[in-house]
């Protein structure tokens, strides 16, 4: 925003520049809300599991029944299929994998230029971060008594 403040101040960036920048901006933003939304959904379907997986008292029958249902839903989540007609959805998804795209490229970039190189540590990032994908990524562990 700060960038694009100082272009606009000095006045001498064309329209398609600001309209650039404009969007890279909005991809930002797109990928940062992404990232806070995903990981608290993840976050509360954790807490969700845990507490019906290990209520206390909860008989072994009980808790396998559960564990199944929670599979069942899922599945069902998994094997939804998005609707490749909705134009808006996928303008959407191309600017945030754009934005995480732009990221992994500053940094790699930067890595090598601190003699730290890409390889050694460079941890992939999973590509259940953007919203193309889909799939149950929080697992949890069944502890049943």
């Amino acid at each position: 925003m700060e960038e694009m403040t100082k272009i606009e101040a000095k006045g001498d960036a064309s329209q398609e520049e600001l309209e650039a920048l404009a969007a890279d901006l909005s991809s930002k933003l797109l990928l940062t809300t992404w990232k806070g939304t995903r990981w608290e959904v993840i976050s509360v379907v954790g807490e969700v599991c845990d507490k019906v997986l290990h209520e206390p008292g909860l008989k072994k029958e009980v808790a396998i029944n559960r564990a199944k249902a929670i599979m069942s839903v899922g599945a069902v989540f998994k094997a939804t299929v998005p609707d490749e007609s909705d134009e808006e959805r996928r303008e959407l998804e191309r600017l945030v994998l754009n934005a995480g795209s732009k990221k992994k490229t500053k940094e790699r970039k930067e890595k090598e230029k601190s003699g730290g190189g890409w390889f050694g540590s460079h941890k992939k990032e999973s590509a259940a971060t953007t919203p193309a994908t889909s799939g149950a990524e929080h697992k949890t562990e069944a502890k049943l008594p």
